[in-house]
């Protein structure tokens, strides 16, 4: 037996030394090939060859495709093609391209994709972060939106001061130059979709007044930022002044800050000049994308704006802190357009843990802000000792 094994080595050896003189025309790889060896190699790892992926059997690669498909691939093209093994290693890196609508808000795109990845069996934690970069069109006008694992952004470049594209607004309060009566009032600071000042019947010219810069929805205007506080207004002695975002809704809600930020400066400056408003009683607030830029624009500008009224956000997007604001969240439980578990039920602990006084008002609802909610914020941010008499 031992006899027969050794002529068979020797018969072998004899056959790769012929093959070695032959040249280089024939592959040691071809005979590995044809004997299957291959497949004794790769075993039954799970592998990727070309745009198939699948297991391995022994002469042959089956590739059973994730829609049920099989396919049989000779070990020799599988020999001669680039393999990758994706059980080698634990973990592996998968990366998702996705377009958005160019009028979508992709701050928020990029928080939903993060926490959906947050609640998937098999994603590491934390999250990977969410990538934004610009893609500018034919002549640098907004095409699209790209991601790359997550969102990428795109706005017009080059149109913002530094104070702008930081959020930072510069008007101040100061003693009025005119007078405003009672009622509502254009401030005339954009050629389209104007701001909006309204002056409560109880207002006195001789009494600085608390003043609310509030914020419409997502596809609101000036009129409709007056929600929810206009029907408490003269009874409180509020002024509420309503600016409109330059499109369909706010700058960085759509990549950056900038001429949203110019607009609101330039309303502040107006409504100040017009009416006496109390410094300490300056409040910045809104609705749905309004309560979202509120809460961006109110942290970075806290030395402004004492007081932020955020009522169903979705995200906040502050690129620095000033001053610590006090800051009112309310939330429906039911809300199916900013689900409150991924919106104010993460937004609250994160102000919380960065020192905020933080109130947070949830109600059995959808999206929206309920009369007693409304009046809950109001009540919290005038209390009866700040209230206008």
């Amino acid at each position: 037996m031992r006899a027969r094994l050794v002529y068979a080595a020797i018969v072998v050896l004899g056959l790769l030394v012929a093959i070695g003189i032959a040249g280089p025309a024939v592959q040691f790889s071809q005979i590995f090939t044809s004997l299957g060896v291959i497949g004794l190699i790769i075993g039954f790892a799970l592998i990727r060859t070309g745009d198939d992926e699948g297991t391995v059997s022994f002469r042959s690669t089956l590739l059973r495709t994730y829609d049920g498909v099989d396919i049989f691939i000779p070990n020799g093209t599988v020999f001669t093609t680039p393999v990758e093994n994706l059980t080698v290693n634990r973990t592996r890196r998968s990366r998702v391209e996705l377009r958005i609508a160019r009028t979508a808000s992709v701050a928020r795109a990029r928080q939903v994709i993060r926490q959906t990845l947050q609640g998937i069996d098999g994603v590491l934690a934390p999250a990977p972060a969410a990538r934004c970069m610009r893609w500018e069109g034919v002549a640098g006008q907004r095409a699209g939106a790209l991601a790359r694992g997550a969102v990428t952004a795109m706005a017009v470049p080059g149109r913002a001061t530094p104070a702008e594209a930081t959020g930072r607004l510069l008007t101040r309060p100061h003693s009025p130059t005119t007078t405003s009566p009672a009622g509502l009032h254009a401030l005339r600071v954009a050629a389209t979709r104007d701001a909006l000042l309204y002056v409560p019947s109880t207002y006195r010219a001789d009494r600085p007044a608390p003043l609310v810069l509030s914020l419409h929805g997502a596809g609101g205007d000036a009129e409709s930022g007056f929600y929810p506080l206009r029907p408490l207004a003269d009874a409180a002695g509020l002024l509420i002044l309503s600016p409109a975002s330059r499109v369909s809704t706010w700058d960085v809600i759509r990549g950056e800050y900038g001429s949203d930020v110019a607009l609101i400066d330039r309303a502040l400056a107006a409504a100040f000049d017009r009416v006496a408003v109390d410094p300490e009683l300056l409040a910045i607030g809104g609705f749905s994308d309004g309560a979202s830029y509120a809460l961006s624009i109110g942290i970075m500008n806290g030395d402004l704006f004492p007081h932020i009224l955020a009522f169903s956000p979705g995200f906040m997007a502050p690129n620095a802190q000033r001053g610590r604001p006090r800051i009112f969240v309310s939330h429906g439980t039911r809300d199916a357009v900013l689900p409150i578990d991924v919106t104010s039920r993460r937004i609250v602990p994160q102000l919380e843990k960065a020192g905020f006084d933080v109130t947070y008002a949830e109600f059995d609802g959808p999206h929206t802000v309920p009369p007693a909610i409304a009046r809950q914020a109001l009540d919290w941010y005038l209390p009866m000792e700040d209230a206008p008499r």
